[in-house]
C-alpha cells in the first residue's frame, strides 16, 4: 500500500493491478482506478510527493511508471498554465 502525502490518495494491490482510492471522506473510501501491468503479483507500490507518479514493483522484478491524472490528487494545484 502507498499513501500519498495528501493521505486523500491510497494504492493498493489486488495480485497484478493496482487499485487507486479517494480517502476524501474516510468513512467512505472511493475505488476511482485499476491500473493494469505488472507481469506479476505487484509486491511493491510507491507514490511521488506530489501525487503525480506511482511505481510498482512486481514478483518478476519488473519495475512500472505510471504517470496519473490531475483528478488523482485535487488537493495539490496544477502546474499548468490555463
Amino acid at each position: 500500500m502507498a499513501i500519498g502525502d495528501s493521505g486523500q490518495l491510497v494504492a493498493s494491490v489486488d495480485g497484478p493491478a493496482i487499485l487507486l482510492w479517494d480517502l476524501r471522506d474516510p468513512g467512505v473510501p472511493r475505488r476511482i482506478e485499476k491500473l493494469a501491468g505488472n507481469r506479476g503479483e505487484a509486491w511493491s507500490l510507491a507514490l511521488s510527493r506530489n501525487g503525480r507518479w506511482l511505481a510498482s514493483g512486481d514478483a518478476y522484478g519488473t519495475t512500472n511508471l505510471y504517470l496519473l491524472g490531475e483528478h488523482f490528487s485535487p488537493d495539490l494545484p496544477s502546474d499548468r498554465a490555463d
